[in-house]
């Protein structure tokens, strides 16, 4: 049985730890609804990697949007092989591109069964 991997950088692992504190500073388990909501979000682009949007960068790779559906947040993602690499986890509200230079970032890698 393989497995697919999905990775976050580093900075989009923060992204999240944020936005959970946030939201659970708002209300009690929010947080925990909120990572439930991009774990949830996360397999199904592990089930269909091109479903999000093309972001346009001057970059070879092609890098893609996910929105989440009730919190105002996207995903940013690149594919590589067998990995869906999670670049940004940005707040709808805040600057669009911010995100970019971090391209060459080293990931962190997580496995999920398929």
């Amino acid at each position: 049985m393989s497995q697919l991997l999905f990775e976050f950088l580093p900075l989009a692992e923060s992204e999240l730890a944020e936005a959970m504190t946030y939201y659970d500073a708002a209300k009690p388990g929010l947080g925990t609804e909120f990572s439930a909501e991009l774990l949830h979000a996360i397999h199904l682009l592990l089930d269909n990697p091109f479903a999000g949007k093309i972001t346009r960068l001057p970059a070879k790779v092609a890098y893609r949007e996910y929105l989440l559906r009730r919190f105002p947040y996207r995903i940013i993602y690149r594919i590589e092989d067998d990995v869906l690499l999670i670049v940004a986890i940005i707040y709808q509200g805040r600057r669009p591109g911010y995100w970019r230079n971090r391209i060459q970032e080293a990931p962190a890698i997580y496995a999920v069964a398929a």
